[in-house]
């Protein structure tokens, strides 16, 4: 049962590789839509070393959701720098608000 669970939420190599240096490239994107801290330079950076494949493959070994920790936030930070470039973004209807 704990081999089916694994198996399921397991990523390769490659696709870590491939998450990497994608999750990297948006990283770096967001740096450059807004005015950036040092303190928010840090964090990405620290976001981006989360998915290394040693950490990567330890922590999904251990249970960790790296979609709901990393991709959800992703999802909003990328949500939010959208919406920052907008005049009035209370105007704007959010679909699957909760």
């Amino acid at each position: 049962m704990y081999k089916s669970e694994l198996d399921r939420y397991e990523i390769s190599d490659e696709d870590i590789t491939h998450l990497h240096d994608t999750v990297g490239k948006v990283l770096e994107i967001f740096k450059t839509m807004s005015s950036t801290t040092p303190m928010e330079t840090r964090t990405y950076e620290q976001i981006k070393e989360l998915i290394g494949v040693d950490t990567l493959k330890t922590l999904q070994l251990l249970g960790f959701n790296f979609k709901t920790a990393i991709g959800e936030p992703l999802t909003q930070l990328c949500a939010n720098a959208i919406f920052s470039k907008f005049k009035n973004p209370q105007n704007i209807v959010r679909k699957n608000k909760k």
